[in-house]
């Protein structure tokens, strides 16, 4: 059985069904997409793969942001539009995902759903938990709904007014619908209450009542977007629909920090995964964020990096040697799955499942033992994690540097196969010289 840890039980719920419908927050698209993203994004992808492997039926939706402030300040940066912006950044952040190999079935942008946004905010209007203000903005009466704070577990009398406006009835009340401030960078649509822009809360409600109705299972994102992001969209879509719950359970993934502070350009921390991949492959990405529980801190530092290279290197290399030598043990194969499959099915403990791993490839590499099916079972649990066996295989060019390289051994021109050797490593292509045989490791 499948539990999984939900912000708003506040403990390990058990999966409300076998067909599922998954909604986790995308982009807002003005900039490139940095490894916290894609902590988020390889995460949810994973779990999903997981769930289909364990034989559920899953609809894996995500929105894209393309109407927002930032995306607004970007424009009048760079004199553009905010959607020649927008796009520009989709395109990257599609190419981001692709070379993650993240699979998501439904991308949804919220410009495209303008009118399913106005029809929610009528609703809440005409239910009174909404009013439109002489400017043409309309706004949330946060008070009014009760139910408020229950995900953060935060008091409503003690918070904060999070958007400063005169307009406002109450200082907590937050934007659906921003009126026109007559900017030509602002993107707008006509509603009945004028022309503007919705906020960005009820563009997640919208988007996912189109695909999933009014309440769905799981939503997902990071654990920064529990408040006020996601209190927010708790009371849109109950406040509109008079249905409890909005959503079953909620995923928070926590956060990724560089030298144990938060990435910011100001600081010159901010790694993007294209940073990130000029140094490493994009599977080791995926290795590096699935190493350590989706509910705990990622401190993204050297020493970490390393520990993690090298235990990369360390399942390539055990799983080259297990195809080279091929020996037979089953009986243990069995016994590491059943542990594996179980730390993911409790709370979905990646980090336990590779640990188990590395324990058992340093038991058999004390035994010098290297069984075929330790291969076939990586290959097995590789459906769900995508990051154990190599995504590119050696091209002709390579292969035919090995072979030169083996010839210059032989004839004992050692400075032309050292020079090779380094040559390949810098394409993260390993060789290990046995007595023999050469050991060609791929972590690409």
């Amino acid at each position: 059985m499948i539990k999984i840890f939900n912000t708003l039980t506040k403990k390990k719920n058990k999966l409300p069904g076998k067909n599922l419908k998954i909604f986790v927050c995308g982009p807002t698209v003005y900039d490139y997409s940095h490894i916290g993203h894609a902590r988020i994004y390889v995460t949810f992808d994973a779990f999903v793969r997981f769930l289909r492997f364990s034989g559920y039926k899953v609809k894996f939706l995500m929105n894209i942001t393309d109407v927002d402030d930032k995306i607004i300040n970007r424009a009048k940066e760079e004199n553009k539009k905010p959607f020649e912006i927008a796009r520009r950044f989709e395109k990257e952040f599609l190419k981001d995902i692709e070379n993650l190999k993240i699979k998501i079935d439904i991308l949804a942008r919220a410009s495209e759903h303008i009118n399913l946004i106005i029809k929610q905010i009528k609703t809440l209007i005409k239910k009174d938990y909404a009013y439109v203000t002489s400017t043409g903005s309309v706004y949330f009466r946060t008070k009014k709904f009760k139910r408020y704070g229950k995900l953060s577990g935060q008091n409503i009398n003690e918070l904060k007014n999070l958007e400063p406006s005169e307009e406002k009835e109450d200082p907590l009340d937050f934007a659906l619908w921003k009126g026109r401030e007559k900017d030509k960078f602002e993107p707008v649509w006509k509603s009945p209450w004028g022309y503007g822009r919705p906020g960005w809360h009820i563009e997640d409600t919208a988007i996912t009542e189109k695909y999933f109705g009014v309440q769905y299972d799981i939503h997902g994102g990071g654990i920064d977007l529990i408040f006020p992001h996601h209190e927010c969209e708790i009371a849109q879509q109950e406040s509109a629909s008079g249905k409890v719950p909005f959503v079953k359970i909620w995923m928070h993934v926590n956060l990724l920090y560089v030298n144990g502070e938060k990435m910011s350009k100001s600081l010159g921390n901010f790694i993007t995964i294209r940073d990130f991949a000029k140094n490493y492959p994009y599977r080791f990405l995926r290795f590096f964020i699935l190493s350590h529980h989706w509910r705990s801190i990622i401190d993204y530092n050297t020493n970490v990096l390393n520990d993690l290279w090298n235990k990369y290197f360390k399942i390539n290399e055990f799983m080259t040697k297990c195809l080279t030598f091929k020996h037979m043990k089953s009986e243990d194969i069995k016994i590491l799955r059943k542990e594996i499959i179980k730390s993911l099915e409790d709370d979905f403990n990646t980090s336990k499942a590779i640990n188990l791993l590395l324990e058992f490839i340093n038991k058999k590499e004390s035994e010098k033992s290297f069984p075929i099916e330790f291969y076939k079972l990586l290959k097995e649990i590789d459906k769900i994690f995508v990051c154990f066996l190599p995504w590119k295989e050696l091209t002709k060019s390579e292969e035919g540097l090995i072979r030169k390289r083996e010839k210059a051994r032989k004839e004992k021109r050692f400075e032309i196969a050292d020079k090779i050797r380094e040559d390949l490593k810098r394409k993260f292509i390993f060789l290990e010289d046995l007595t023999d045989k050469t050991l060609v490791i791929n972590l690409n």
